[in-house]
Parts: structure tokens; sequence; C-alpha cells
């Protein structure tokens, strides 16, 4: 775990980036397994024992990233049915 909020955040950062670098390039594995393996590092490093778990923050950070998710991939199912009726 890492000791500096800082550093949880930046992690939550890069990880968020490469998701999303993962979600535009799909078939890459390197990018989706390192931002999720940073991501959940994370999000644990700043649930550590000493506080309970800030849950809004948490969902401040999922939600735009499920969002995110959900418009990427109404874009390729467009693009699939674009490609295979032209």
């Amino acid at each position: 775990m890492v000791p500096d909020p800082n550093l949880a955040i930046l992690l939550i950062a890069c990880g968020t980036l490469a998701i999303y670098a993962e979600l535009c390039r799909p078939g890459r594995v390197v990018p989706g397994v390192l931002g999720g393996i940073a991501f959940v590092v994370g999000l644990a490093s700043l649930h550590r024992g000493e506080r309970p778990p800030d849950w809004p923050f948490a969902l401040m950070v999922l939600v735009p990233l499920a969002a995110l998710t959900v418009f990427l991939l109404k874009i390729a199912v467009r693009a699939r049915r674009n490609k295979r009726s032209a």
C-alpha cells in the first residue's frame, strides 16, 4: 500500500487513464491490466485501517468511469452497425 494519500490519488488517476486507453484501443492487454491494478491499489491505499472508507469519493470516481465505459461501448456498437450496413 502507498502511505501518501497524494500518491494514492495519482495512482487512481493514472489507472483511470490507462483503462481509458484500453477502451479506446481494445485488444491491448497491458494498459487495462496495469490500469486496473493501479486503480485498485490507489483506492485500497486511501482506505487504510485508521479511517472508514470514503464512499462518496469512491462514487465520484466510479460513476464517471462507468458512464465513460457505457459511452464508449455505445460508440463501438454504432460503428459496427454502420460497418455492416455499408
